[in-house]
């Protein structure tokens, strides 16, 4: 019988937050940059977002996660219903879902 070991969760992972940058400034989006919000949670596989962002835009606010992160969200009125949990299979600029 295996017997699971026990750890505390920031030994097992790393927990960020993204942020948004600003919707105002046209040149922070549109570029080739995937920025994953609760929209692209649909899936369990983000291989690409609805949402780009440019350099720029990508240095105001966001962090870049790696190909294979899993991430999830953490507010919302969706949380009423479904706890959305994915995982990126490109690396990513992330908001905080």
């Amino acid at each position: 019988m295996m017997k699971w070991q026990q750890h505390h969760l920031g030994e097992c992972l790393t927990l960020l937050s993204g942020g948004t940058p600003s919707k105002a400034r046209n040149d922070f989006w549109g570029g080739d940059i995937p920025w994953v919000s609760c929209k692209d949670m649909k899936t369990e596989i983000i291989r690409d977002a609805q949402d780009h962002l440019t350099p720029l835009g990508a240095k105001n606010g966001t962090r870049l996660v790696p190909a294979d992160t899993i991430p999830f969200v953490v507010r919302g009125m969706i949380l009423a219903r479904e706890f959305p949990v994915a995982m990126t299979k490109r690396p990513s600029r992330s908001i905080r879902i």
